[in-house]
């Protein structure tokens, strides 16, 4: 019963928090419709860390290791969803100036001539 219990707080820890990362990401589209660009580096971090950490939590673990010793991986995937929030923060408070440094840095190592400006 503990084991059911702990599993299905797991399942529930990692719902609940794409669920409201990913209705944040919602406001804040709502809210700055002008950072389109960016708005993809949260949109592609947060949809990486949903299906990767979804195939590993389902086909990449060691079910009687983690049954046994009780070691999920659902806080950890939380503090790895902050960076996310971070970046959600900086387009909704900050004007996407941390998003827009990186988005430019990023496209300035492949020679691009475009740039990004805050919104």
């Amino acid at each position: 019963m503990r084991t059911t219990a702990s599993l299905v707080r797991e399942f529930r820890i990692f719902t609940a928090s794409n669920a409201l990362v990913f209705l944040a990401l919602t406001g804040v589209t709502a809210r700055r419709r002008r950072a389109g660009l960016q708005l993809a580096l949260p949109a592609i971090v947060l949809v990486t860390a949903s299906a990767v950490t979804a195939m590993l939590y389902l086909f990449a673990q060691d079910w009687l290791h983690t049954i046994v010793f009780g070691s999920y991986i659902g806080l950890a995937y939380m503090a790895y969803l902050a960076f996310a929030i971070a970046l959600l923060c900086d387009i909704a408070f900050n004007r996407a100036r941390v998003c827009t440094r990186a988005i430019n840095g990023l496209a300035s190592s492949f020679g691009s001539a475009f740039e990004v400006l805050p919104c």
